[in-house]
């Protein structure tokens, strides 16, 4: 529907299969996990290669440290991320480390999308909602209590 061509993913996982069997249109696609979750991110890297989808994907375990940001902790993935994504999909890290689920790489503006997706994190959505009214971002949320989703997109 938005016609996005580079994805962002935090949390590689049956969404991760989902998503590269079901989108054709993207140019780039990482789904990323943290090196603590090395064993759900193999698991991901297999079924994807058997599956023998042709497609531009990277999956992708690194390191991760905790960094403070606003007085809070967050995660901060030690990777190359472009600055700009048309999607981020966030659905991980799936437990919090050190007492959190913030990403630390997108709270500080290193990594921007038109859109963001969040599987629950709602800690995470109230925050990118902070940043987004500091920086007179316009953007509209619309979200789902049943589905427990959440869909920010920026103008």
């Amino acid at each position: 529907e938005y016609n996005c061509k580079t994805f962002l993913e935090f949390g590689s996982g049956r969404s991760t299969i989902f998503f590269l069997k079901n989108l054709n249109n993207f140019s780039e696609f990482i789904s990323i996990n943290p090196n603590t979750e090395i064993i759900f991110t193999d698991i991901v890297r297999e079924k994807y290669q058997s599956l023998n989808i042709k497609k531009n994907c990277k999956i992708i375990s690194t390191d991760t440290k905790i960094s403070n940001i606003s007085s809070k902790n967050a995660i901060n993935f030690n990777y190359p991320f472009s600055n700009k994504y048309d999607l981020i999909y966030i659905d991980g890290p799936s437990k919090k480390m050190n007492g959190s689920d913030l990403i630390y790489n997108i709270l500080t503006g290193s990594i921007q999308s038109k859109i963001f997706f969040f599987d629950g994190r709602h800690d995470m959505v109230n925050e990118v909602v902070k940043i987004l009214k500091r920086n007179n971002i316009l953007y509209n949320l619309n979200n789902s209590v049943l589905l427990n989703y959440t869909v920010i997109k920026t103008k």
